[in-house]
C-alpha cells in the first residue's frame, strides 16, 4: 500500500502504473482483433463472395501479429526496434481502415439497392400506387393500431363497371388509360393519410384510418360523383381505339363509373381479410343493386 505521507513511494507507483498501462492497451487490442478474426471467419463460412474478407481477416491477422509482438517486447522489455514495430502496426491499421471503409461504403450502396428494389416490389407498375401486398401489409398495421386503442377503421373497396368492355372494345391500351385515370381520381379524393392500392385487376382497395361507416359512404360518394364527371374522349377507334383523357362531348366519348363497398372494423373482426372480405360483399351488393353506387356492410355482414 502507497504511503501517502512518502512522496518517493507514491511516485514509483506512478511510475509502475504508466510502465504498465501500454502493456494493458496493447494486450486489450489483441483481445478485440482476436474476436474480430473469429467473426469474420464466421461470415466467410456465409457469405457467396468469399474473397473480400478473405483479405480482411489476413489483414487482421498480420495486426494481430504485430500487436503480440510489442506486447511481448514491451512486457520483457527486449532489445528491439519499438518504433519500427509501432510504424508497421500503425500502417497495417490505416490499411484496415481503408478496407472497412470500402465495406460500408459497399453495405451501404446495397442497402440503397435492395431499399430500390423494395419500393419496385411494394409499386404497382401501372398506377404508380401501393401493390396489392404492400396495401394489404399496410392494411395489417392500421387494423392493429385500430384493435389496440379503439380507433375507427374503414375500407373502401373500388370496382370499375364493366371494365372488360373496355378491353374488349377498345384493346388493353385504352383499359390501362382508364385504370390510370381511376387512380388518379382515387388520389385526389382521399386524405393525406388514407392509404390506396391497386388490389388486382380494375379493383383497388382504399384503407381509411380514423374513420367511421358514415365517413366511408362521404368518401366513397365523392369518388363516385368524380368518376361521373370524367370523360375519356375515343381516338382513332377504328385503329387502336385507344382512350384519352378529355373534357369534350364532340365525337365518340367514354365514362367509366365505378361501383364502391365500404365495411367498418367492429367487434367481430379478428383479423383485416375480415375487414376485407366485408368490404367485398359490399362491393358485390353495388353490383348487384345496378353498379354506380356505394354499398356498406353492417356488423353481421348484411348490406344496409
Amino acid at each position: 500500500m502507497i504511503d501517502p505521507d512518502n512522496p518517493g513511494l507514491r511516485g514509483n507507483g506512478r511510475e509502475s502504473l504508466i510502465e504498465i498501462i501500454p502493456a494493458v492497451l496493447i494486450a486489450l487490442g489483441l483481445v478485440l482483433l482476436a474476436a474480430s478474426i473469429w467473426r469474420t471467419q464466421r461470415l466467410i463460412g456465409i457469405l457467396p463472395d468469399k474473397r473480400p474478407w478473405l483479405s480482411l481477416r489476413n489483414l487482421m491477422g498480420f495486426l494481430a501479429v504485430g500487436y503480440g509482438v510489442y506486447l511481448y517486447a514491451t512486457i520483457r522489455n527486449l532489445p528491439v526496434n519499438k518504433d519500427l514495430i509501432a510504424s508497421e502496426v500503425f500502417f497495417l491499421t490505416a490499411l484496415f481502415m481503408l478496407l472497412v471503409v470500402q465495406f460500408a461504403y459497399q453495405t451501404i450502396h446495397d442497402i440503397m439497392h435492395l431499399d430500390e428494389l423494395k419500393q419496385i416490389a411494394n409499386t404497382d407498375e401501372l398506377t404508380g400506387m401501393y401493390s396489392r401486398r404492400a396495401i394489404l401489409e399496410l392494411l395489417d398495421d392500421e387494423f392493429q393500431k385500430a384493435r389496440r386503442f379503439g380507433f375507427p377503421l374503414s375500407v373502401a373497396m373500388v370496382d370499375i363497371d364493366y371494365f372488360k368492355d373496355v378491353n374488349d372494345t377498345y384493346s388493353h391500351l385504352a383499359g390501362d388509360v382508364v385504370l390510370r385515370e381511376v387512380a388518379r381520381v382515387l388520389q385526389t379524393r382521399l386524405r393525406k393519410f388514407d392509404v390506396l392500392g391497386r388490389f388486382g385487376g380494375d379493383e383497388f382497395l382504399c384503407v381509411l384510418p380514423g374513420t367511421g361507416v358514415a365517413g366511408a359512404i362521404s368518401t366513397g360518394e365523392r369518388v363516385r360523383a368524380r368518376m361521373n364527371e370524367l370523360q375519356f374522349e375515343i381516338i382513332a377507334p377504328d385503329e387502336l381505339g385507344v382512350l384519352e383523357i378529355g373534357s369534350t362531348i364532340e365525337g365518340e366519348t367514354h365514362c367509366s363509373t365505378v361501383s364502391i363497398g365500404v365495411a367498418t372494423l367492429h367487434n367481430g373482426m379478428q383479423v383485416p381479410n375480415d375487414l376485407v372480405q366485408e368490404a367485398d360483399a359490399a362491393l358485390y351488393g353495388s353490383k348487384e343493386g345496378g353498379r354506380n353506387m356505394v354499398s356498406s356492410a353492417s356488423p353481421a355482414g348484411d348490406r344496409r
